[in-house]
């Protein structure tokens, strides 16, 4: 393994090969990253399943990587207006879907974890850059009473 202050470095230096240059504004919609879903679905690492439909029926995507035996979840955009974790995720699914110089580093995670992502919760309220969704539902305060799809489908 990487010593881990030599990763750091690596990463840092190597962050504009696999940033997502397509996401460049903290605002974006659902559409905007549909076509970025598509290029990961071609690539065989990653496992690209529809966790469900948002209240105006947009899909909400739960995309999987790794086969180890910790299961890690990660997901980002609960909050519409809250894009930067969503821009996050998607340099992560670069780095991991692309060869480049950390294969031992890529190899010993993905061995390790199991990574599920929902790279973005709430494209109703992204649509429109709001924190709530379109039933006007913070899904931040939905989890016990799942009132919400985007609530339901996080809980599942």
């Amino acid at each position: 393994m990487i010593q881990s202050r030599d990763l750091i470095n690596q990463l840092n230096n190597s962050y504009e090969d696999f940033r997502e240059r397509t996401l460049t504004r903290r605002r974006f919609k659902h559409s905007d990253i549909k076509p970025l879903i598509e290029v990961i679905k071609r690539n065989p690492l990653f496992s690209v399943k529809n966790a469900g439909i948002s209240a105006q029926g947009r899909e909400i995507y739960l995309i999987s990587a790794g086969n180890g035996n910790k299961k890690v979840f990660l997901w980002s955009q609960m909050h519409g207006d809250e894009s930067t974790a969503t821009m996050a995720l998607f340099d992560i699914f670069n780095l991991f879907g692309k060869e480049n110089h950390l294969e031992d580093f890529k190899k010993e995670i993905l061995n390790k974890l199991t990574l599920h992502f929902i790279p973005m919760l709430n494209p109703d309220g992204a649509e429109v850059f709001e924190r709530r969704n379109s039933d006007n539902i913070d899904i931040n305060r939905d989890a016990l009473r799942l009132q919400t799809p985007e609530g339901r489908i996080l809980k599942e």
